[in-house]
């Protein structure tokens, strides 16, 4: 789940930053696509979930994050092991797809899955 707190008022590409309501500890988000009405139905898709709340975290209801929540969700992503995951043969497709490290459609999966390649760690 690409979403983070704002800290510097500014968000990463990429990412969906909430920001802490100072009198009520509530969070906001906005969509980042256009399309997320017409794209409602693959809020819950297994293949389209990840990508859905990057993109569409407002029409898919996933804007109730608390700030510690998202807290704990940074440190968590901070202690995974430095890899790439791998093929079932054994091979990683990281190191020819780095160019979708920035890519909107792919930075959840390769995020997920090329986190060496990525420069994530």
């Amino acid at each position: 789940m690409n979403i983070l707190a704002c800290t510097t008022n500014v968000c990463l590409t990429g990412f969906t930053c909430l920001t802490v309501d100072n009198a009520g500890r509530e969070c906001t988000c906005v969509n980042i696509a256009t399309n997320c009405i017409q794209l409602a139905y693959l809020c819950n898709d297994r293949l389209y979930s990840s990508l859905m709340t990057q993109r569409c975290p407002q029409t898919c209801n996933r804007c109730n994050a608390s700030a510690e929540m998202l807290s704990a969700l940074i440190k968590i992503s901070a202690t995974l092991p430095c890899v790439d995951l791998a093929r079932p043969n054994a091979v990683s497709d990281c190191p020819a797809n780095k160019n979708l490290c920035q890519n909107s459609l792919y930075i959840n999966v390769m995020r997920e899955q090329c986190r060496k390649t990525c420069g994530l760690c």
